[in-house]
């Protein structure tokens, strides 16, 4: 299960303003949407590959507010995710 947490902010407001997670005139905040998900090898030679599809709800009726600050669409979402896990020479990552 994946859930989304979103934070955005509007009328100028500094960049890292978003992690502040505040509900005001010029921000919001909130968790977005939950997906389901399958996470799987498709390729047994490869191990370090995998493959991870989620099938994306959204939580809020409307994407933007009153104030009009946007924080997520509001469409269904299919999304697959490719992760290849890598060591690096020296094996300390």
């Amino acid at each position: 299960m994946l859930l989304e947490y979103r934070s955005n902010t509007i009328n100028g407001e500094s960049a890292t303003c978003v992690f502040s997670v505040r509900n005001d005139a010029n921000s919001r905040n909130g968790l977005s949407s939950f997906a389901p998900d399958l996470k799987w090898q498709p390729l047994e030679s490869i191990g370090n590959l995998s493959l991870q599809s989620a099938f994306h709800i959204p939580i809020n009726k409307e994407e933007t507010d009153v104030n009009g600050v946007y924080l997520d669409q509001t469409a269904y979402l299919f999304q697959n995710r490719f992760f290849y896990d890598y060591t690096l020479p020296n094996g300390d990552w």
